[in-house]
């Protein structure tokens, strides 16, 4: 019994030395030994250690022997926990077939050199690389992966020349420690890499992770991928060659930073995946060279909140983003490129100096977002801003601006969608200003020209205004404009400026030799305004409140079929004095306001001049339509309304021309030339109440002359051969030559009325008297009417009477168509003996006659007793009797002849 235990025993003994053992071998240290053939880590005789090979969880340390260089292999599966390689052990740890795997748990402090060019290498979870001072981690082939740390203080390096590292782990470059891309992989998905180093990339791909080159990178020449990474530039940087960005890449330049590109770069996409961003905080210089150039291609989002400087070539942008930062050129240039989409936000700005020039190219957009200035800096030098795309101001509640003394020319297009853009610049312009709820204003710094193709358009929203608030804008071919707003400076030229809305005047000269077509209306308020050379029409309806100055042979036209209508004090003056004025009125002047037309001022009136309570004063002007020689008013409209004056000065008007209109419009209407009036061979209207009173006792008419309704010509009246008296007020004697007529009512629309004379009434052979029967009772809508003075001469002298029948009368019905007269000749009117039958004319198809009696009596209602003409018993023709009454009317036929025989006998 005593036996058996003493051997089981034995065996437990046995059993936990051999556990130690094993134990003691798992966390053991090996050495490695030199000279060993081969040299790989699987060469147990290469190993001084507790066991064959140290094992996961083991150290391995590479000591010096005696500088002299020496390398250890792995080459197949192998596990370690710590590595330690001496300082001065010049020993080479190097995975070479694609075989190799080699993992790692713990420390690998590395004072000579790491290599792998074939097979894999994995640092786990709290694992650590610490690269020392002279070491060197190269990874040319394979991969490299993990989630353990790696540290590189000063001097250590780690090169990327192949292959792909794919840790997720921490990377801390110190200062004096180098880090370097020339080709493979950089993976550091979810991984944070921070320099305070050198890191130098010169191709390759940064593909995940943040990677935080704290004191800069320089990435020159060649091929270099940026994929799905963000890498945050600080302190210095130089780039160069070209920087793929894809997959949600998010290149930015820190705050502070500077990078520059003395060589250019170029920023492209290549596989188009997912998004590329670069941010500007810092300054990014582009330098390369007067002929070299940098480039931000397109579906590239470039943000700048710092400072971009182009010094040098020119620095491309077709992509995307926004500044809010500064662009300063200064000898270099900015272009936009075909597919770029830039804004231009909050406190962004863009600077020009020495010969730099902003380019907009077709295609591109560039939009102020939030009030932008485009202005110079130094000052020195030329600055050129040319437009060749579309450049937007949506500046909400911020105005945009082009400064003075930068070139701004374009050839694309300018929108206006929100505020105002301030255009202190000079330029040209031969594409298209877009008005889409905005305002583009030439400011008082500007020379800005108007070239061929230029055009003021409006946009979706049908709405914005296009100013010129100073400065002066040239218009030196065929311009069309939807509308302008004048506020100062001088818009000039020697082309034509067509616009089709209203332009609102509020100040500054249309000068030079060109035409201004205000077919939308030209619109004053209150400022004295200037006509220098240039020719401006008012082609639609338009107000005028204020002065207009005209000189240098400026004329301004009031078109045909316009009106203008001015409710101010207001006039037209000069200024210099120099070279002609002239207003010319085609159209229909209003005048609401006192009017003058200064001396000097050229005045013509072939359309309508009308003043509305008011005075319009020509004392001064030189009236084109006025002869002075023959005091002849040719040409035109004159209306004088009521309380209204028409003053023409010293001038007198003795004769009123052929295709001339003159009106007196009522109560206190005065044109004192007009007194002077002898002859009219156009038209004179004496209506509204007026009281015309010439000093000539009789008037020589071979026009028209109209009395209206309680109106009174204190003259007598010559009505020669083609002239016409008719109206409804009174006048003096009437005389109607042969081919010459008188109408009591208005023959215009067959009206009848009562037309009184103040004295004789002669009617000579070949002249006429016209009246309408349209009622039985005189005056409107009666039948006309000539009422004299009683015992004033009458004398019909075998004159046409022509009567114009417009209602069924009834037989009773008589027409007293001349009364109180004293017909001392017994005349008659032509062909129409005392009591004869004569024709009444035809009233819807039907023919009517009555009788003629020339000793009628008014006041009786009889056709005997007096001196009065009268018109009686008119019946239907025979053929017209029987349409209207059948066969039954014969008898009457009968009876109506019977009581006219009776008439004659008496």
């Amino acid at each position: 019994m005593r036996l058996n235990w003493l051997r089981l025993l034995t065996l437990c003994v046995v059993s936990l030395s051999i556990i130690r053992f094993e134990n003691s071998a798992e966390a053991g240290t090996y050495y490695w030994q030199y000279g060993y053939v081969p040299n790989n880590w699987n060469n147990t005789n290469a190993w001084s250690g507790p066991g064959a090979l140290p094992k996961a969880g083991d150290t391995a340390i590479f000591s010096s022997f005696a500088g002299t260089p020496y390398t250890a292999q792995i080459t197949d599966s192998e596990a370690v926990a710590f590595i330690t390689s001496s300082v001065g052990s010049n020993a080479t740890l190097a995975l070479t077939s694609s075989s190799a795997s080699f993992a790692m748990t713990g420390t690998y402090t590395n004072n000579s050199f790491f290599s792998i060019s074939a097979g894999s290498f994995n640092l786990s979870s709290g694992g650590l690389y610490s690269g020392q001072n002279g070491s060197t981690y190269t990874l040319s082939g394979g991969s490299a992966s993990g989630a353990g740390n790696y540290t590189f203080s000063s001097g250590a390096l780690f090169t990327i020349s192949g292959g792909t590292y794919s840790g997720s782990g921490t990377i801390t470059f110190n200062s004096g420690s180098t880090f370097t891309v020339s080709s493979g992989i950089y993976a550091g998905t979810g991984s944070t890499l921070n320099s305070t180093g050198t890191f130098n990339w010169s191709g390759g791909t940064l593909s995940g992770g943040t990677i935080n080159a704290n004191s800069g990178v320089s990435a020159g020449s060649g091929s270099k991928y940026l994929a799905g990474a963000a890498l945050n530039l600080s302190s210095s940087n130089t780039l160069g060659g070209t920087i793929f960005i894809d997959g949600g890449s998010v290149l930015t330049f820190n705050s502070g930073s500077i990078i520059s590109s003395t060589a250019g770069v170029t920023f492209s996409r290549s596989s188009g995946t997912g998004t590329a961003t670069i941010s500007n905080q810092g300054t990014f210089t582009n330098n390369p060279g007067s002929s070299g150039s940098s480039s931000i291609g397109a579906n590239i989002t470039f943000n700048n909140f710092g400072t971009v400087q182009a010094n040098s070539g020119t620095l491309n942008i077709n992509g995307s983003g926004t500044n809010t930062g500064s662009f300063v050129l200064n000898q270099g240039s900015l272009t936009f490129q075909a597919l770029a989409n830039y804004s231009l936000g909050t406190s962004g700005s863009i600077t020009i100096d020495n010969g730099s020039t902003l380019s907009t190219l077709a295609g591109a957009t560039l939009t102020a977002t939030a009030g932008t200035s485009i202005a110079r800096n130094s000052g020195v030098g030329s600055a050129t801003f040319s437009n060749g795309g579309t450049f937007i101001n949506a500046s909400g509640s911020s105005t945009s601006s082009i400064a003075a003394n930068v070139t701004f020319n374009n050839t694309g297009t300018v929108q206006a969608n929100s505020n105002t853009l301030l255009v202190n610049a000079s330029g040209t312009s031969t594409g298209a200003f877009v008005l889409n709820g905005g305002t583009i204003s030439i400011e008082s710094a500007s020379i800005y020209n108007l070239g061929s193709g230029a055009a003021i358009t409006y946009g979706a929203s049908n709405s914005g205004v296009f100013q010129v608030n100073g400065g002066t804008l040239n218009v030196n071919a065929a311009v069309s404009s939807v509308n302008l707003t004048f506020a100062g400076g001088n818009v000039q030229g020697t082309g034509v400026l067509n616009v089709s809305g209203a332009i609102t005047w509020n100040g500054g000269t249309f000068g030079g030799t060109g035409t201004v077509n205000a077919n939308g209306g030209l619109n004053t308020y209150g400022a004295t305004t200037y006509i220098n050379g240039s020719a401006v029409n008012v082609n639609s309806i338009s107000s005028w409140n204020g002065t207009i100055d005209i000189d240098g042979g400026g004329v301004l036209t009031i078109t045909s079929g316009t009106t203008l209508t001015n409710n101010s004090t207001a006039g037209i003056g000069r200024n210099t004095g120099t070279g002609s004025a002239s207003f010319v009125n085609a159209g229909n002047f209003m005048n609401n306001g006192n009017f003058v037309v200064a001396s000097g001022v050229s005045f013509t009136n072939s359309g309508t001049l009308e003043t509305v309570s008011s005075t319009f004063d020509l004392s001064a002007a030189t009236i084109t339509n006025y002869n002075s020689g023959t005091t002849t008013l040719s040409g035109g409209t004159w209306l004088v309304d009521a309380n209204s004056t028409l003053n023409l000065g010293s001038n007198s008007v003795s004769t009123i021309d052929v295709n001339t209109t003159v009106q007196l419009g009522g109560p206190n209407a005065v044109f004192a030339a007009l007194n002077s009036l002898t002859t009219n061979k156009g038209t004179l209207n004496v209506i509204g109440g007026s009281t015309f009173s010439p000093t000539a006792s009789t008037i020589s008419n071979s026009g028209t002359i109209y009395v209206g309704t309680s109106s009174t010509i204190n003259a007598g009246i010559n009505v020669t051969s083609g002239g016409t008296l008719y109206g409804f007020g009174t006048v003096g004697a009437i005389n109607v030559a042969s081919g010459g007529s008188v109408v009591p009512g208005n023959p215009n629309t067959s009206s009848p009325g009562i037309l009184t004379s103040t004295s004789g009434v002669s009617l000579n052979s070949g002249g006429s008297l016209t009246v309408y029967l349209n009622g039985n009772t005189p005056g409107t809508g009666g039948y006309s009417q000539i009422s004299m003075t009683a015992g004033q001469l009458l004398n019909l002298g075998s004159a046409n009477l022509q009567i114009v029948l417009s209602y069924f009368p009834a037989y009773s019905d008589k027409f007293f168509i001349i009364v109180n007269g004293t017909n001392a000749t017994s005349s008659i009117f032509n062909g129409m003996p005392q009591g004869s039958q004569i024709s009444l004319g035809s009233y819807n198809g039907f023919a009517y006659t009555g009788y003629i009696s020339y000793t009628g009596n008014v006041g009786t209602n009889s056709i005997t007793g007096g001196n009065d003409v009268v018109i009686y018993n008119p019946l239907p023709e025979p053929s017209s009797f029987l349409a209207l009454a059948g066969v039954g009317g014969l008898g009457f036929l009968i009876r109506r002849k019977r009581r006219a025989a009776q008439v004659v006998a008496c």
